[in-house]
């Protein structure tokens, strides 16, 4: 037997509101997989390979050091769960160095270097981190 229809309709009114609110599975996918992620883009050199620094740069400055890693500023903030803001309903990268978006979208003087670009890997752990939410919050009920 089941119970009426009222109540069934109530609970699942409570049940929907648990969904409204996706920060934490939104917290946990940036510092499990997105900002791993991105770190790790700086660590291989890009995901795919970056271009290489052009023989004229290479010239002009011998401190270059790897390719988006002159001073470290923009890895660092790629780096780093603070570049996020997390709300109810998405996760935004917002700040960092502002030349982080020429070398994502490419410029006159230089390639794109797209630093922040999730792997197909990263999708499907990110897929994980919801499913095990949405698991813990069905398991309640």
């Amino acid at each position: 037997m089941f119970p009426p229809a009222a109540v069934m309709a109530a609970a699942f009114a409570v049940l929907g509101h648990e969904f409204e609110d996706l920060r934490k599975p939104l917290q946990q996918a940036v510092s499990e997989v997105m900002v791993p992620s991105l770190a790790e883009n700086f660590a291989s050199g890009g995901r795919p390979t970056w271009a290489a620094h052009a023989a004229s740069t290479e010239a002009q400055h011998s401190d270059l050091g790897s390719v988006l890693i002159a001073t470290g500023e923009l890895q660092g903030a790629a780096s780093s769960p603070s570049l996020w803001s997390v709300t109810a309903t998405d996760a935004t990268a917002q700040g960092g160095p502002s030349y982080g978006g020429i070398h994502q979208t490419g410029w006159a003087f230089g390639p794109a270097r797209v630093w922040a670009l999730f792997q197909p890997e990263d999708e499907a752990a990110i897929e994980e981190v919801f499913g095990k939410w949405i698991d813990s919050a069905l398991g309640s009920w």
